[in-house]
């Protein structure tokens, strides 16, 4: 067309092709203006611009925009309808995978379940023998324990049986290791008297009232054991007594022997141990046979050797109370400790005395 550059005119076209070979065919250069299209067909001949006039005048734009509009709807119908056929066999294809997915999860659910109805059967079966196996052991051990303990009591029976045997036996052997050695205490304490009872002289024994010394009851053997003790250190004790005499006398070994202690020398001799007042009711004590007669409130001038071997029993029985359990015990020990270390000492200062006198001459 004149009105639209060659440019834009494309040949490819199908309406536009016969337009562009005719615009450019010689019959058309010199048309003449004047002359119309009527009653559909050339009266005479147009020009290029006139052809296009009269083709718009007939076919307007607008039929034109739907024809291409139809063609174009045409074509999305042909590739919809491609589409379509595409996506219905594609439908047809997954439905039928998914039947068969279908059936064979079905059959996969069905061999489920059926392992699972063989699994609860196994399962209960299981149970039921690890019951059983549980029960037997629980009656195997019941038995274990019903045989253990009837073994223990019978061990047990026989155990105690044997232990309060053996009580009893060790009960009797004590009794007689007790009997035992309170007669070798006994014979121990007596074999002075026993080794010398040759050498002693039929003299009377001296008797000592310390019967408030003992406990109630049977002190008869205690008595008699301390008569022998005291007949058995009678050389200590009178060697104590007559030494205390002469030192309470102011004379020599040499001179007169008295037989009554002072009260006063005794008491300078035990106040290192004991207080004045219990050596003063000591004394009484001791002396209270002969203050019968005379007034209760006398004091006693002097201890006969009687007297002083009671007061040392009484000493010794307050100083060793603690120590020793018997009384013939805590006289012994004040025999060794206390009268014969007198005696030693004495002997030391007169032999000291006559070394010094024999010096001085």
């Amino acid at each position: 067309f004149p009105s639209v550059p060659n440019a834009q005119v494309s040949p490819a076209e199908v309406w536009t092709c016969g337009l562009v070979a005719a615009d450019r065919s010689p019959r058309y250069k010199n048309a003449s203006p004047s002359k119309f299209y009527r009653d559909g067909k050339f009266v005479t001949k147009l020009s290029a611009l006139q052809c296009e006039s009269s083709c718009r005048l007939h076919m307007p734009e607008r039929c034109i925009q739907a024809e291409e509009h139809a063609v174009a709807c045409v074509r999305e119908t042909c590739v919809a309808t491609r589409h379509r056929e595409a996506v219905d066999a594609k439908m047809v294809q997954l439905m039928a995978e998914q039947a068969r997915q279908k059936e064979r999860w079905e059959g996969r659910i069905m061999q489920a379940e059926e392992c699972a109805v063989h699994d609860a059967v196994w399962a209960s079966h299981v149970a039921a023998r690890d019951g059983e196996i549980a029960r037997l052991i629980n009656e195997q051990d019941k038995t274990r324990q019903q045989a253990i303990v009837d073994t223990l009591q019978r061990e047990g029976s026989q155990a105690h049986i044997n232990s309060l045997r053996a009580q009893r036996e060790k009960e009797v052997l004590r009794k007689e290791s007790t009997r035992y050695m309170a007669e070798r205490d006994d014979l121990l304490r007596v074999l002075p008297v026993v080794t010398s009872i040759a050498d002693k002289r039929a003299v009377k024994p001296v008797k000592v009232n310390v019967a408030d010394l003992f406990e109630p009851g049977d002190n008869a053997k205690e008595i008699n054991m301390l008569q022998l003790m005291l007949s058995s250190h009678a050389k200590a004790l009178k060697g104590a007594f007559q030494g205390l005499t002469l030192q309470a006398a102011g004379t020599t070994s040499t001179g007169a022997k008295s037989n009554v202690l002072p009260v006063a020398t005794f008491v300078g001799f035990a106040t290192f141990t004991l207080s004045m007042d219990q050596l003063q009711s000591m004394v009484h004590k001791a002396t209270k046979d002969d203050r019968k007669a005379g007034s209760p409130d006398d004091k006693a001038a002097g201890l006969t050797y009687a007297q002083f071997c009671e007061c040392l029993v009484r000493l010794a029985h307050i100083l060793y109370k603690t120590e020793l359990p018997q009384l013939t015990k805590r006289f012994a020990y004040l025999i060794e400790n206390d009268v014969v270390g007198f005696e030693k000492s004495k002997l030391d200062s007169e032999h000291s005395k006559g070394e010094a006198e024999n010096g001085g001459g």
